[in-house]
């Protein structure tokens, strides 16, 4: 028996047809175990029977656990989401794993996308850089790419492909390299810059075991390079039979690229593209009459053809012969 505290901002009646205890409605927070549940936001509670027989009240908050949070089981106690997962829902009872390709952070909402040269697997907190000789595969990447052969790259987080560098001439590499590799004795690469080199070929035959840039053009690769000499001694001994690439014919006149006698003779090779020599072979004839071959002779490299003319070029030898 008794009347309503005026004090009280709810006034509940606990009658018959009230539900008995059991989980709180909506994911909302149990207050305290009880057998009879009540739904309502309370300050004072208030009876207005005489008598009532119940056992115990469970009493359920109205606040609700936010987005990027979820209720914990047993304690139900609302916690922020750990990483690698996210809860765009209130009143969530668990968390969502960020799929591969994202990642979040403490108590996040939504998962974020790993932006070009980076990669997650499914749950990650962070994303991770591509490592050297690989290049992003796009956002919300789940791998990296190989930088293909021909190509290397050294730095980490690189976007496309565009970031990995060509290997320079006579150097090649396979895919997913970090460097550019020289060949070893007997073989060279037969492409130039641009050309994506994969692996080294066998020098051809009577050639001198390292790769030859006379014999690097054509097609091909391996064909010889353009020539031209101050004269022809006549119209089978031309300046293209020195990029033949056969030692053999120097056994024979017909074989050899032979100019006129006179002042400051020369014979000249284009590489038709810029090239990175490392040494060079003249061979001499062998017929008996070398004594009429090369004698005294220079080489010359550089970027101007006029013949033997030291403007644009280097002089890298020097050879006085009998």
């Amino acid at each position: 028996r008794g009347h309503a505290n005026k004090r009280a901002s709810v006034r509940m009646v606990l009658g018959v047809g009230v539900r008995k205890a059991g989980a709180c409605r909506g994911g909302r927070r149990e207050i305290a175990r009880c057998s009879v549940l009540v739904t309502y936001t309370l300050r004072n509670i208030v009876v207005l029977f005489a008598f009532f027989n119940v056992s115990n009240i469970q009493l359920c908050s109205a606040d609700t656990c936010a987005t990027g949070r979820y209720i914990q089981s047993g304690t139900g106690t609302c916690v922020s989401c750990s990483t690698g997962s996210y809860n765009p829902n209130l009143d969530a009872t668990t968390c969502l794993t960020c799929r591969a390709g994202t990642y979040s952070g403490t108590g996040a909402t939504k998962c974020l996308n790993c932006d070009a040269g980076g990669y997650s697997a499914a749950g990650a907190a962070d994303c991770t850089d591509c490592p050297p000789g690989t290049v992003g595969n796009g956002t919300a990447a789940t791998s990296c790419v190989a930088c293909r052969a021909g190509t290397y790259a050294t730095g980490y987080h690189l976007r496309t492909s565009a970031d990995c560098l060509l290997c320079t001439d006579a150097l090649y590499s396979t895919g997913g390299s970090t460097a550019c590799l020289t060949c070893t004795g007997g073989k060279y690469v037969p492409g130039t810059s641009n050309a994506f080199e994969s692996s080294c070929a066998w020098c051809p035959a009577n050639s001198i075991g390292r790769p030859n840039l006379a014999r690097s053009c054509g097609a091909d690769r391996m064909s010889g390079c353009p020539t031209s000499q101050v004269s022809n001694a006549d119209s089978v001994r031309v300046s293209s039979r020195g990029v033949d690439g056969f030692k053999a014919d120097f056994v024979a006149s017909s074989g050899l690229a032979s100019t006129n006698v006179g002042l400051n003779p020369w014979w000249m090779v284009d590489l038709v593209t810029v090239r990175r020599i490392g040494s060079g072979a003249l061979y001499n004839r062998a017929d008996g009459l070398e004594v009429l071959g090369m004698d005294n002779f220079q080489i010359w490299v550089g970027n101007s053809s006029t013949s033997y003319d030291a403007a644009g070029n280097v002089l890298c030898f020097t050879a006085v012969t009998n």
